[in-house]
C-alpha cells in the first residue's frame, strides 16, 4: 500500500486549521527551548566532567598523580557511555509509548498538555539525583530516570506542531522550533561552563576543591530544572489544544490491537536475553566482563532488541509507510554524525585539540563556545532556511547541510596535525561551518516528518517513533565512540578520535543520499 493509499484511508476530518499567528508558534517552541537546554546542559557539558571527576575521586589505589590523570584520561570515554547508554535505552522505549498514551488521552484538559506536566515534575526527581550522586551507579540510575520522565512529556509536545499547525505554515513553524532548539541550546552549553564556573581541569591539577566543585554541579542542574519547569508551566498556560468534541471526531484505533503492554513486556524481556547471550558469550572467549569498553559493547544488543521490539509493539511499517520510513533513516544517519561529534566533543578538545596549544582554554568553555557559534551561525539561517523549504523544497536544505557537515569532518581530522598552533582558531572556524550545516537541516527536520505522518489519528505515536530516529542515534555514537577510542588510541595516540571525524563525514555525505528516497517531498 502506498503513502498517499494510507492516507486516504485514515480517520477523516472535516477540521481546517486556522492560520497561526507568530506568537502562536513561539509557543509551541517555549518547551522545546528547554527541552534543548537540558540535553545541551547534562550530556554535553555536565556529564562529561561530572564523569571526570568521579574517576578522580574513586580512581585505583597505589597510583601516582601522573598515572591518576592517565587513568581518567583513558576510562572517561568508556565511563561516560556507560552510564549514558542505560538512560538512552529507557529513551528508545518511552518515547513511542507515551506518545500513544497521549494519543488515547480525552481529557478535557488536553491530551497532550498533561503528560508535559507530568513529565517535567518527574524530571525534577530525576535531576536531583543525578546533582546529589554519590558515584557513577546511582548517577546511571537518575539519568534513566530523567530519560523516562523527559521524554513522558516530549513525546506528547511533540504532536503538538502537526495538531495545530495547518500544512502551510508547518516550514515556517518548523524553522522557529529551530530557532527555539538554538537559543536552548546555546544556553545548555554556556551556563555550566561560562556562568556557573564548572572546571573539571582545575579539580584535576588540584586548583579547585572536590567540594566547591560539587557545589557548581548542583547550581547547575538545579538550574536546569528550573528552567525546563518554567517553560512547561509557560506552555501550559498559553498553548490551546483542539475542543474536546474535535479530538474525539477522530477515530484512534486500539493500542495495536490490545497487544502493546504484551508486545513491550516481550521487548523488556527480548532486551534481557539479549544482554544475557552476550554475557555468556564473552565468558566462554575470557573477555573481562568488568572493563568499561565490554559494558558498553552489552548496549548494542540491548539497542538492536529494543528497536526491533518498538517496531513491533506501536505497528510500524516501513513498506506500507516508505515516506516516513525514508525520514526515519535520513534522521538517523544525520543524528549519527552529529552526535559522534557533540558526545565527545570535550574530551576530544581536552586531548587533542589543545594538546599542543599555547594558552589552550579550559574544555568546558571551549565546548561551550563551539556550540555557541555553531548556534549562532545556525540561528541566522535557520528560520529563513524553514521559509525557503517551503518555497524551493525541503531535500535541498538537506544536501546543504551534509555538505557543510563533511567540510567540518575535514578540519577536525587535519587542523590538530596539521596547523597544531592554530588549533583553536580551526576548532572555532568549524564551529562556524558546522552551524550552517546544522541550521539548514534542523530547520526542516520537523517539516519533513510533518509532511508524511501517515495518519493523524496517530501523530504521537508516529511522532514518538521519529524521535527514536534521534535516541538511537545517540546510544550508538556513545558506544561507537568509546569503543574505537578504547581500541585504537593504544595503536596510535589519539587515533580513536580521528576515527570518530571520518565516520562523522561518511554519515553527512549518506544522509544527503538517503533523502532522495522521500518521494512524496518532490524537491
Amino acid at each position: 500500500m502506498t503513502t498517499d493509499a494510507i492516507r486516504e484511508a485514515a480517520p477523516a476530518t472535516t477540521r481546517t486549521l486556522p492560520t497561526r499567528s507568530t506568537w502562536e508558534l513561539w509557543q509551541l517552541a517555549l518547551f522545546w527551548i528547554a527541552t534543548n537546554f537540558h540535553w545541551a546542559a547534562v550530556p554535553l557539558v555536565i556529564l562529561p566532567s561530572q564523569v571526570q571527576v568521579f574517576l578522580f575521586t574513586h580512581h585505583p589505589a597505589n597510583l601516582t598523580d601522573g598515572q591518576v590523570l592517565d587513568y581518567v584520561k583513558n576510562s572517561a570515554p568508556g565511563a561516560l557511555a556507560s552510564v549514558v547508554g542505560p538512560g538512552l535505552i529507557v529513551a528508545l522505549l518511552a518515547n513511542p509509548l507515551f506518545g500513544t498514551l497521549s494519543d488515547r488521552t480525552m481529557l478535557r484538559w488536553g491530551r497532550r498538555l498533561p503528560y508535559i506536566l507530568g513529565g517535567t515534575l518527574l524530571n525534577l526527581v530525576g535531576l536531583t539525583i543525578m546533582a546529589t550522586a554519590a558515584n557513577l551507579t546511582v548517577l546511571t540510575l537518575g539519568l534513566m530516570l530523567t530519560q523516562l520522565a523527559n521524554n513522558a512529556a516530549a513525546a506528547p509536545f511533540h504532536a503538538l506542531l502537526p495538531d495545530l499547525v495547518p500544512a502551510a505554515q508547518r516550514g515556517k513553524a518548523s524553522g522557529f522550533m529551530g530557532l527555539g532548539q538554538m537559543i536552548g541550546t546555546i544556553l545548555g552549553a554556556t551556563i555550566p561552563g561560562l556562568v556557573l564556573g564548572l572546571n573539571v581541569k582545575a579539580v584535576l591539577n588540584g586548583a579547585e576543591s572536590v567540594a566547591h566543585y560539587h557545589q557548581t554541579i548542583l547550581f547547575s542542574y538545579g538550574f536546569t530544572g528550573g528552567l525546563i519547569l518554567l517553560m512547561a508551566l509557560l506552555t501550559i498556560g498559553t498553548v490551546r489544544e483542539r475542543p474536546l468534541a474535535e479530538r474525539q471526531a477522530v477515530a484512534v484505533g486500539g493500542l495495536n490491537g490490545g497487544r502493546l503492554a504484551r508486545d513491550l513486556g516481550v521487548t523488556i524481556v527480548a532486551i534481557g536475553l539479549a544482554i544475557g547471550a552476550t554475557v555468556g558469550v564473552l565468558r566462554l572467549l575470557g573477555v573481562d566482563l568488568q572493563g568499561e569498553a565490554t559494558q558498553n559493547v552489552l548496549i548494542l544488543p540491548a539497542v538492536l532488541a529494543g528497536s526491533i521490539g518498538v517496531a513491533i509493539a506501536f505497528d510500524f511499517r516501513p513498506r506500507q509507510h516508505g515516506d516516513f520510513s525514508w525520514v526515519l533513516v535520513t534522521r538517523a544517519i544525520m543524528m549519527m554524525g552529529i552526535y559522534t561529534v557533540l558526545s565527545f566533543l570535550q574530551l576530544y578538545l581536552q586531548y587533542v585539540t589543545f594538546q599542543h596549544a599555547s594558552n589552550p582554554p579550559k574544555a568546558e568553555d571551549a565546548t561551550a563556545l563551539f556550540i555557541d557559534i555553531t548556534i549562532v551561525m545556525a540561528a541566522i539561517s535557520t528560520p529563513f532556511a524553514g521559509i525557503l523549504s517551503d518555497r524551493f523544497g525541503r531535500k535541498r536544505m538537506v544536501y546543504l547541510a551534509g555538505g557543510f557537515m563533511a567540510l567540518v569532518g575535514i578540519i577536525f581530522l587535519f587542523a590538530p596535525f596539521i596547523v597544531p598552533q592554530a588549533a583553536v582558531t580551526a576548532t572555532y572556524l568549524s564551529a562556524a561551518i558546522f552551524g550552517l550545516g546544522y541550521g539548514a537541516y534542523v530547520s526542516v527536520d520537523w517539516a519533513l516528518v510533518t509532511d508524511v505522518l501517515p495518519d493523524e489519528a496517530h501523530f504521537a505515536r508516529d511522532m514518538g517513533i521519529w524521535n527514536v530516529a534521534l535516541t538511537t542515534p545517540q546510544v550508538l555514537s556513545y558506544v561507537i565512540g568509546a569503543f574505537a577510542i578504547a581500541a585504537l588510541n593504544p595503536v596510535a595516540d589519539n587515533l580513536g578520535y580521528t576515527a570518530l571525524f571520518i565516520l562523522f563525514a561518511i554519515y553527512a555525505i549518506l544522509g544527503t543520499i538517503t533523502v532522495r528516497y522521500i518521494r512524496g517531498v518532490k524537491r
